[in-house]
């Protein structure tokens, strides 16, 4: 035999039924066997993949007639549902824009007097100690006129005197 590892068989037909085999049908045996034994594994893996899919494939249907039974005439519902309450929430926001520009105005009118109202606040925060002071004012005007009086009075009555 010669050196190549793979030998093709040249023997007749005699040889090959008595038995004798080359060296390399040992080493493809265990291959073929090594070979046949991961392709169960594939073979086992495959069918559990297959299994699963199977599986995934009746959720995805259970889950299809669900949503195609009840959850659609659900979402019809709550779609109705959003869009009054969107068009609420527009009707209030207007009526919010609305009382929110009147208050404006009124807040733009009430400061063009905010001169008025701050002397007003003033006066009425000052209240006790400008009437204190308005009184202390009128006893000395008063005892002013009366002193003035009396002075005009003496003077009035010497005068007279000395005209006499």
């Amino acid at each position: 035999m010669s050196d190549n590892p793979i030998q093709f068989d040249q023997r007749d037909g005699e040889d090959r039924r008595s038995g004798v085999v080359c060296n390399n049908h040992e080493g493809f045996i265990i291959m073929i066997a090594t070979v046949s034994a991961q392709m169960k594994i594939v073979l086992e893996n495959q069918k559990e993949v297959f299994d699963r899919l199977n599986s995934n494939s009746t959720q995805l249907t259970d889950v299809k007639r669900i949503v195609s039974n009840g959850m659609s005439d659900k979402i019809k519902e709550v779609c109705e549902e959003m869009k009054g309450v969107c068009k609420t929430m527009r009707d209030e926001h207007k009526t919010s824009s609305e009382a929110c520009a009147k208050i404006k105005d009124r807040v733009e009118t009430l400061e063009e007097f905010s001169w008025f109202r701050n002397s007003m606040t003033q006066i009425r925060d000052n209240l006790f100690w400008y009437t204190l002071k308005g009184i202390i004012l009128l006893v000395l005007i008063l005892a002013s006129l009366n002193l003035t009086n009396e002075l005009v009075k003496d003077g009035l009555a010497k005068l007279l005197t000395l005209f006499k």
